[in-house]
C-alpha cells in the first residue's frame, strides 16, 4: 500500500474519531441555555423559553422537543406558543466561510413549517413552506382576543428583509385557507366581551391570502375568506414605516354576513342600511396601524 494512502487513512480516522468525540462529549447543557437565554433577549417583553428534550442533530444541528414561549399574565406565566419539536442545522461549508445558512422544521399542532434561513450583516433571506397549520396551536391569539380558531392553512412565504430598513424588504406570501373556524369563544373588545358561537369563517379552496412585498409598501393582491358564515374580499395597500404603528393601510372590498352569524352580532342592523343589492356590504380600512378608519358605506365604525 502506498505510504500516502495510509497516511490519509490514519488522517480520516483521526477526523472521524474527533468528530464522534465532539458530538458525544460536546456541551449541549450550555448550549441549551445559550439558545433559549438569547431567543428570550431578541423577543424580550418578558418572554420565558423553556424546552424538554435538546438533542445534537447532523453534528452543526440541534433537535428540540416541547419547546415553549411563555409571556407574563395577570396570574402568572401565560402559555403563548407550543411547539412540539423544532430541528435545525446550520449548512456546514457556509459556516465555514463565515456565512450563515439555517435549514429548519417546526411541528405545530399536527402542521409543519419547513424552510430554510440565511443571515446577514443587515438582510435576512426566508424561504419556507406552510403545511396544515392550525391556529389554535398557537395560544398567543386566544390570549390575545379571546378567539380560538382551529385552522388548516397551507402556503409558501419567501422574503428577503431589511433588518434596518424594513420598507425596503421584499417578497410574497401566498397563503391558502382550507379551514378557518371560530369555536365557541368570547372574543374580547378592549373591556368589553362578547360571546360567539362556533362560525366558519373558511372552507374551500377559493379562501387564501397573496401578498407580494417591495417598494415600501405590501400589495395585497387577494384577501378572500370564502364558503363560510362571514365572506370577505379585499385588496389594497400597506405602505411601510420604520415602525409598525406608522404603516397605513388602502384596503377596500366588500364583505358578507349569513343568518347565523347575524343573530350572533344583533348590532348589525345598525349598518343594514348599507347593504348593496347583492346583499353585501362595501368595506374600507385605511389610516394608520395605531388608528385605522374603517368605513362600511358610509357608516364609520368607531374605535
Amino acid at each position: 500500500m502506498p505510504r500516502i494512502i495510509k497516511y490519509l487513512g490514519y488522517l480520516a480516522l483521526f477526523a472521524a474519531s474527533f468528530a464522534i468525540f465532539l458530538y458525544w462529549a460536546f456541551p449541549y447543557d450550555a448550549l441549551k441555555e445559550r439558545v433559549l437565554g438569547e431567543i428570550e433577549r431578541q423577543v424580550g417583553g418578558g418572554v420565558q423559553v423553556s424546552a424538554g428534550d435538546f438533542e445534537p442533530y447532523w453534528v452543526t444541528g440541534i433537535d428540540v422537543r416541547g419547546l415553549t414561549v411563555e409571556g407574563p399574565g395577570e396570574a402568572g406565566p401565560t402559555p403563548l406558543l407550543k411547539i412540539k419539536r423544532l430541528r435545525a442545522r446550520a449548512s456546514l461549508i457556509p459556516l465555514i466561510f463565515g456565512s450563515k445558512r439555517i435549514s429548519f422544521e417546526l411541528e405545530i399542532g399536527d402542521g409543519e413549517i419547513s424552510g430554510d434561513a440565511r443571515v446577514g450583516v443587515d438582510t435576512i433571506w426566508l424561504d419556507m413552506d406552510l403545511d396544515d397549520i392550525d391556529l389554535a396551536s398557537i395560544m398567543l391569539i386566544q390570549e390575545r382576543t379571546g378567539l380560538r380558531i382551529p385552522s388548516e392553512i397551507d402556503g409558501r412565504v419567501k422574503l428577503e428583509i431589511n433588518q434596518r430598513q424594513p420598507a425596503r424588504s421584499t417578497g410574497e406570501i401566498s397563503l391558502d385557507f382550507d379551514e378557518i373556524k371560530i369555536s365557541g369563544s368570547v372574543l374580547k373588545l378592549g373591556e368589553m366581551e362578547m360571546e360567539l358561537p362556533d362560525v366558519v369563517l373558511a372552507k374551500g379552496a377559493k379562501s387564501g391570502v397573496k401578498m407580494s412585498l417591495g417598494k415600501g409598501s405590501a400589495t395585497f393582491e387577494r384577501i378572500v375568506l370564502a364558503g363560510g358564515d362571514l365572506g370577505l374580499d379585499l385588496k389594497g395597500k400597506v405602505f411601510l414605516s420604520s415602525r409598525f404603528a406608522n404603516y397605513r393601510m388602502n384596503l377596500r372590498g366588500s364583505f358578507t354576513v349569513s343568518e347565523k352569524l347575524g343573530e350572533a352580532l344583533p348590532f348589525l342592523f345598525i349598518i343594514d342600511s348599507q347593504k348593496q343589492d347583492d346583499g353585501s356590504f362595501p368595506l374600507s380600512i385605511t389610516g394608520r396601524m395605531s388608528r385605522p378608519s374603517i368605513k362600511i358605506g358610509t357608516f364609520t365604525l368607531p374605535m
